[in-house]
């Protein structure tokens, strides 16, 4: 297997964690608040998946937008994690799955020899 195949399949892992965390989202916010609110989930749902569709073609601008947001979720994930885990400790672990998922997905995106290789062959 070449880098830049080992690259596409760690961004494959990337793209289906992504949309599961998504997937995820929609699920607990449904249970939680009924049906209100499910189109605006939808819309980011098709967005995140449109994400993972450009990332698997090697997009590089897909790539960086990819690291901002994951980023930004990851420490707001953590963010909510540390004010709710004195609360509520055993409803808030999601949170601190959600942060660890998306800042590995924002670094291997980013700092992985691999997925660079990936990313330098399609341009």
């Amino acid at each position: 297997m070449t880098d830049a195949e080992a690259g596409r399949r760690i961004v494959f892992y990337v793209a289906c964690a992504t949309i599961g965390i998504s997937v995820a989202v929609i699920l607990v916010y449904i249970d939680a608040n009924g049906m209100a609110g499910l189109p605006q989930r939808l819309v980011r749902l098709t967005l995140t998946i449109a994400l993972g569709v450009c990332l698997l073609r090697g997009e590089d601008w897909a790539r960086m937008v990819a690291v901002v947001l994951y980023g930004a979720a990851a420490i707001g994930a953590a963010s909510n994690f540390l004010q709710l885990v004195t609360l509520i400790p055993f409803k808030s672990a999601p949170l601190a799955f959600m942060s660890v998922v998306y800042g590995g997905s924002a670094w291997a995106l980013l700092f992985n020899p691999s997925v660079r290789s990936f990313f330098r062959e399609n341009p």
